[in-house]
């Protein structure tokens, strides 16, 4: 007979912990550019009404129409509720400007919401926080 330990993890309390990442295989000045935005919940309970927010520098110009609102630069993507262990993607257009700068770069930014902690502070925590830097 051939016994087994199998590891088994157990959630102390049930909580959505997402995450995202954004990408694009390249920029060509003076065209559409394919972002891709992936997603996960890595916690332990779905994510209620979630969305992405896209932030995009001023060189880039959203062509897509599939974002649900936008002010200024940033565009909110609703993904609704995102289960446990549950991922997915979301894909994009955005322009890029035609008069290149030699050497710059074009940044984007995603945030995932909620992005909160759903575990009460430890009452035994005053607030204090440590910094190490390293010389």
């Amino acid at each position: 007979t051939l016994i087994r330990n199998l590891p088994v993890r157990k959630a102390v309390d049930n909580c959505p912990v997402l995450e995202v990442d954004i990408s694009t295989n390249a920029l060509a000045h003076c065209s559409d550019n394919i972002y891709t935005v992936r997603y996960f919940n890595r916690g332990t309970a779905t994510a209620n009404a979630s969305y992405v927010d896209v932030k995009l520098e001023e060189s880039l110009t959203m062509t897509s129409t599939n974002w649900s609102s936008v002010s200024g630069n940033t565009y909110t993507f609703d993904l609704g509720d995102v289960a446990e262990g549950e991922s997915g993607s979301l894909s994009f257009v955005a322009f890029l400007e035609c008069n290149p700068i030699v050497g710059q770069t074009h940044a984007v930014q995603a945030n995932i919401y909620p992005d909160g902690f759903c575990l009460p502070a430890s009452p035994l925590w005053d607030g204090a926080s440590l910094s190490i830097t390293l010389e």
